[in-house]
């Protein structure tokens, strides 16, 4: 990637973005800035700062502080299609920059397309002109989730005057034979289709249609329970008492053991300071998805951590750098046993055979805690309190306990035993 002029010979040029990686040739596309041909680095890609013209100076701070921004986004871009499977085309990189940095246009009529309605409801989302049911703004994880079904949708429809009135059964299941032709996960889809409900349902709400196919239970896909993956005490051990010889590796394999130790998502890993930390053995924090205070016994290893890092939480890397360190040191540390799994992908259900390492990732940390507690034989009610799970359904899917383990926790119980017999009274 690197930013070049658009006209080099001239006094003044665009500043544009290009990218040679795309499966379909180079992608360019015009960051709508513009300098002096003459104060343009080639070199670097960046305004020049070094000049006596404070005014100027100021212009190219800016500049180049636009110019990261579509840096990162391209970035971001590239990362989500590789976790995806897709392809890194030029389409595919349009659509993102012209999500990211171009105003959306909307119709006014009573009968505006479904793609620009569905664009004005994620910008309303975007904005905090809608919000959750809980009265909060909508975090950028989910907001991403509603640009990828956009793009989708798009790459499907190809209609531009398809109304919101149009979407019927009949499109509920092209856009999934679309989808499955793409080979996705039923979960993917799953959760594609709910993003498109609650949008229905929310612009049906708002009295922008009257379309309640929402409401039709064949307008649906069911999620499937998939083996997941978490580590034993004996594989955190491992990881614990593992050098890496990498610092970068080391903050990654203590910032994950506090995971696996606490429960806490890593959204919430990365905002832990002395702060939190009470009594000297307890961690107080108001969770990202949650509202009331949570309280967490530390581990003696989390005690352990911390003084390596003077009392202050180990900070986390960006969510991909982690998931790819966090595989990085599970390989080293040779967790690499025979992962088997079944998962419905493209509508057929396959079996799958990886390496555990390679199914590790940020999330594990949060299965890893719930396993292991309940397998320690604390009660739900109290991991649930940590987890932050409501219902005893939703937190059972987080137990990745094979059928053995559980076994071996339930002999243990009194049920299971032999009463002992009375001693007389002398």
């Amino acid at each position: 990637m690197s930013f070049i002029l658009k006209n080099a010979k001239s006094d003044t040029s665009l500043i544009v973005l290009s990218y040679n990686k795309c499966t379909d040739g180079i992608f360019r596309y015009s960051t709508g800035l513009s300098v002096k041909v003459e104060h343009w680095d080639q070199k670097s890609g960046t305004a020049n700062t070094r000049i006596t013209d404070k005014t100027l100076q100021k212009k190219h701070v800016y500049i180049n502080s636009q110019l990261a921004r579509y840096s990162t986004t391209l970035e971001n871009g590239i990362t989500d299609a590789n976790l995806s499977e897709k392809k890194v085309t030029k389409e595919y990189l349009k659509f993102i920059f012209d999500s990211e940095f171009k105003d959306i246009v909307f119709q006014k009529d009573d009968q505006v397309t479904f793609i620009k309605s569905y664009e004005k409801y994620i910008e309303e989302c975007r904005s905090g002109l809608r919000l959750t049911k809980k009265g909060k703004k909508f975090t950028p994880g989910r907001l991403k989730k509603y640009n990828t079904l956009l793009f989708n949708l798009k790459e499907f429809s190809r209609i531009e005057k398809l109304t919101i009135n149009d979407i019927d059964l009949v499109f509920f299941r092209n856009f999934c034979s679309f989808r499955n032709d793409k080979n996705i996960a039923l979960n993917t889809l799953s959760a594609e289709i709910k993003i498109l409900k609650a949008f229905l349902r929310a612009t049906y709400k708002d009295g922008i249609h009257d379309n309640k196919i929402f409401e039709n239970e064949d307008f649906a896909v069911a999620q499937e329970v998939v083996e997941n993956e978490f580590l034993s005490d004996a594989e955190l051990d491992i990881l614990y008492k593992t050098d890496f010889g990498k610092k970068n590796l080391n903050r990654t394999r203590d910032v994950f053991l506090i995971g696996c130790y606490t429960g806490l998502r890593i959204s919430d890993l990365s905002e832990l300071n002395k702060a939190n930390i009470i009594d000297g053995n307890i961690l107080k924090v108001i969770a990202d998805k949650g509202d009331e205070p949570v309280y967490i016994p530390l581990h003696w290893r989390v005690l352990e951590i911390l003084q390596k890092y003077g009392g202050e939480p180990p900070k986390s890397y960006s969510d991909q750098k982690m998931n790819q360190y966090i595989k990085a040191i599970c390989r080293i540390a040779e967790i690499d046993g025979e992962a088997y799994y079944r998962q419905t992908r493209g509508a057929v259900s396959q079996k799958f055979i990886k390496k555990k390492w390679e199914r590790i990732s940020n999330h594990t940390a949060r299965r890893s805690f719930a396993t292991n507690h309940y397998l320690a034989g604390f009660d739900t009610i109290s991991i649930r309190k940590i987890t932050g799970h409501t219902t005893e359904e939703s937190f059972m899917r987080y137990i990745c306990a094979t059928q053995r383990q559980m076994a071996d926790r339930m002999k243990t119980h009194p049920y299971y035993q032999k009463p002992q017999p009375k001693s007389d009274p002398e």
